[in-house]
């Protein structure tokens, strides 16, 4: 599956699909640092690594990159790098989530995992970090919703959601307040409008005559 489709599947889920050209979200998730390897020599680059002395960036070279510029720099018909997926998305990861997903600390393995998530999945032709995200979202969700029944969710548990999860709570706790608000307005009875009274006053009379 690859990242449009997956992140078709959070299209509308609070503040949009992480591909959204405004969404906050899809900018900070882009800010990510990714790992990746050049496959070409960068001339007088060489202080983007600290641990080494040469002036130039060699090919073959291990560099965390944000993850708009990787993916700027892979993109071009000749990719002057590769991207890795981060361990965090990596099968032992995905192993645990799976396992039991509402017992992660979802917010270590990165503040935006969904979105960033959503960005990596086009490098990942098996699919298999789109569907860990999906079933992981599905598997929190009910989760999530039941925290939403407390007005004052314990912060133990909301620290451990990703900003995604974080907005869901937020939304779903508004939810609930605004339906409590309406169960307590006082109930009144009923009135037709003026106009529909006069109205059937006037064809009452009207049948009389005949």
């Amino acid at each position: 599956m690859d990242g449009v489709g997956v992140g078709g599947l959070f299209e509308g889920v609070v503040g949009g699909s992480p591909g959204g050209y405004l969404s906050p979200r899809a900018v900070l998730a882009g800010c990510e640092r990714v790992p990746t390897r050049l496959l070409q020599t960068f001339p007088k680059m060489g202080f983007l690594d600290p641990s080494s002395d040469n002036q130039d960036l060699k090919a073959g070279t291990s560099l965390e990159l944000p993850f708009w510029l990787a993916e700027g720099l892979h993109s071009k018909r000749s990719p002057l790098l590769s991207i890795e997926i981060p361990k965090v998305y990596k099968e032992a990861y995905r192993e645990i989530l799976k396992a039991d997903a509402c017992a992660v600390d979802l917010h270590k393995l990165g503040m935006y995992y969904y979105d960033f998530g959503c960005l990596l999945s086009q490098f990942d032709p098996k699919g298999e970090v789109g569907s860990s995200l999906i079933l992981t979202f599905q598997n929190r969700f009910r989760h999530i919703m039941d925290i939403c029944q407390n007005s004052e969710p314990d912060p133990l548990v909301a620290a451990k959601l990703d900003y995604l999860e974080k907005e869901l709570l937020g939304a779903g706790q508004g939810a609930g307040c605004a339906l409590m608000t309406w169960c307590s307005l006082t109930v009144a009875s009923l009135k037709s409008a003026p106009m529909v009274d006069t109205h059937r006053k006037r064809k009452r009379a009207q049948m009389e005559e005949l």
